[in-house]
């Protein structure tokens, strides 16, 4: 223990709190804990932005043996799978093996290379479409902000102005009908069209 100092009194509190073991470092907070794809051993899956290899698989194999007006049951028994099985292969929901692959191709009346060359075809296609959406999209947000911009630029006094003085004009083809033989004035018995502004 600590002697007192002389004449009794307490030593001072500074000295006691310098005594006082220093805590350890804060716990996170829940929002500063790593999630559970942010742990070491878990990596992060990256975006998918290109189909799987299956659908394209199975797309390249419905669209044969459609156009050769197959059933599913004539391949699958040819191929010697069962219809369940092709039928999850052609909706991209099983891997196949290689074995089934030949046997489907054969089956089908293809080589290995035509199911890939199908297969890539299909990709090239998928490319494509995605790319001409996201450029629709830019264009669209694009246009977005230059109307936001344009209406932050005009005061609303013009903009009611400017609404009132592009009023729609209206042609008023029953008063043409009506009044056909009063207004063929030109000699030609062409009627005048009335415009009204709405």
């Amino acid at each position: 223990m600590t002697p007192a100092p002389a004449g009794g009194l307490r030593a001072p509190a500074v000295a006691r709190r310098a005594a006082t073991p220093a805590r350890g470092p804060a716990r996170p907070t829940a929002a500063q804990r790593p999630t559970a794809a942010q742990r070491p051993g878990n990596p992060v899956a990256p975006e998918r932005s290109e189909p799987l290899l299956r659908l394209l698989v199975g797309s390249a194999f419905r669209r044969r043996r459609e156009e050769q007006g197959r059933t599913l049951a004539a391949v699958a028994s040819e191929a010697r799978v069962s219809i369940a099985y092709l039928s999850e292969i052609e909706r991209g929901r099983k891997e196949p093996s290689s074995e089934v692959l030949l046997a489907v191709c054969h089956a089908l009346g293809m080589r290995l290379a035509d199911l890939l060359l199908d297969a890539a075809r299909e990709l090239r296609a998928t490319e494509l479409h995605a790319t001409d959406l996201r450029a629709t999209e830019r264009r669209t947000a694009d246009l977005r902000t230059a109307e936001r911009r344009a209406s932050r630029s005009v005061p609303a006094g013009a903009r009611d102005r400017s609404a009132t003085a592009v009023a729609p004009v209206l042609v008023d083809v029953r008063s043409v009908t009506e009044r056909a033989s009063d207004d063929s004035d030109d000699g030609d018995g062409t009627p005048r069209a009335l415009l009204s502004v709405a």
